[in-house]
Order: C-alpha cells, then structure tokens, then sequence
C-alpha cells in the first residue's frame, strides 16, 4: 500500500505539472503511449493499474481527458529505437540522462520538464551479511564528499555544458587487498555507460573509483542487464550494484526490492525531461 501511495504523490505532481505545456496534444490521441525504463519492485501491469487510478484524480482537478499507456523498456538503447521508430509517443528520463540523448543524437526535442520528489542515486547491496561493506562505502562517500572529491565528480561528469563523455576512470591498484565486483549495466549515460573501448565509464566509475581509493580495495566490473541487478547481488556474482531509484533510504521502494540494502546518496535529480520526437 505505501508503495502504491508513492507512485501517486509522485505521478500528481509528474502529471499535475505538465498538463499547460502538452496537454493538447495528448487529448488528440486516444492511446498516448509513453515509454520508461523498467523498475526492479513493480512490474509493468501494477505500474498502469496506478498511473490509471491517479489519472481519475487528475480528471477531477481539471485534467483533460485522456488514455496513457505505460511501457516498461529494460535499457536506454530500446526506449529511444521505440521513440524513433514511432511506437511510443514521449519517453521520460532523468535530466542528465536526457539531455546526454538530446546532444548526442538528432531528431528529437524535450516538450516538458517537470519536477518531483527527489529521485536519488545510491548503490545497492544484498541484506544478508553485508553490513560491514555498506557502512564501508557509507563511510567513503563520507569522505569523498567532505573531501570535495564527490562535488568535483559531479562537475566534471553530468554538470559540464557539454556532458558527452570523453574519458573513463583510472582504478588504483592495492596489491593482496581485497576485490569488490561491481555491476553496471550502461544503461543511463552518462551516469553509466560502456565506452567506445568496451569498458565501463561515466560518472558511477568515477565514483567508485574514488571510493575505492579511500576503502584500500580493488575493482573488477561486470556487465548486466538493468533488469538483473537483484538477481546478480541474491547469487553474489556482484558485491555492488548501482542502483536508479529511490525517494528516500528508509521506505519500502517500488524501484529496490526488499531483500536489498541501499547506500546513502550519492546524487539526486528533482527533474524529469518528457521526450519526443521532432
């Protein structure tokens, strides 16, 4: 129930926000479909079922009607060929992931920025016997952000005029300490991508690359899909997954599954850009 009374607080004040800039264009269409990347703790059907439910509240507070479709899409590359292609109307996307898509690619534009609770970055981790390694990290992001480290990361990666990346992170060795996995999964640029090498790259390696050099330890990467993160934590083929999305580190997520731990945050984004197609 506190999951789904999250999903509306924050779809009103999506929706409630947007309606003056694209309403018009959405009551034209009776079947808007918008597409998103997929969430780990409510599958797509749930994700409808209250996007619908809030829309018979937005209709008594002077919403135009109108019939939205929720798609789920498991990576950034699939969601924009489904924009491009014309199965989806609108995507949305987090601020610097979408403006990553609008200087890196044509023929698209953003038609609505809207505001919500603040969506934070963390890392994710698996609830049994990992304790010890969050308050590790915990305690790393601590100093990096004290230290400025942090602020300087988030400069240099996601608030640059032009936030194309150019370079990857340079991981320190500590010979006989011990190695973490972390997973990535490339999918939200430049948060997290895979460069031109075939490397992991962006902003979450920068920073783990700086908590690494603070805890003493060694980093191996592997690569997942976004819809595996919990499954490589619960068969501890990962240690560390970055995780999307969550609105704060004490309430049950619709994003983080149960059985999943969380870091603090790391980086948080109040925006969220609509897309479309030009």
């Amino acid at each position: 129930m506190k999951k789904f009374f999250l999903l509306v607080f924050m779809t009103a004040l999506l929706l409630g926000l947007c309606f003056e800039v694209n309403a018009e264009e959405k009551a034209k269409n009776s079947n808007f479909k918008v597409g998103l990347l997929a969430k780990l703790n409510i599958n797509q059907d749930e994700y409808q079922k209250a996007f619908e439910e809030v829309h018979q509240w937005t209709l008594s507070h002077g919403a135009p009607h109108e019939q939205v479709q929720y798609i789920f899409f498991d990576n950034l590359i699939s969601l924009i060929m489904a924009l491009k292609r014309g199965d989806l109307d609108e995507i949305y996307l987090p601020e610097p992931v979408a403006r990553y898509v609008l200087e890196t690619t044509t023929g698209y534009k953003d038609t609505c920025v809207t505001r919500t609770k603040p969506i934070l970055f963390v890392m994710g981790f698996l609830k049994q016997n990992n304790d010890v390694l969050r308050n590790e990290v915990n305690q790393a992001l601590a100093t990096i952000k004290q230290n400025g480290r942090l602020a300087k990361i988030i400069e240099d990666t996601l608030e640059q005029p032009s936030i194309v990346p150019t370079s990857q992170a340079e991981f320190k060795n500590f010979p006989g300490a011990r190695t973490l996995k972390v997973a990535v999964t490339g999918d939200i640029p430049p948060i997290d991508y895979v460069s031109a090498e075939g490397k992991p790259a962006g902003f979450n390696t920068e920073l783990i690359a700086a908590i690494a050099e603070v805890m003493k330890v060694n980093i191996e990467f592997i690569t997942i899909d976004s819809s595996a993160r919990s499954a490589a934590l619960a068969s501890k083929r990962a240690d560390i997954v970055f995780w999307y999305q969550s609105y704060d580190n004490t309430s049950k997520q619709f994003d983080i599954p149960d059985n999943i731990m969380t870091s603090y945050s790391y980086y948080d984004v109040d925006k969220i850009i609509h897309l479309v197609r030009e």
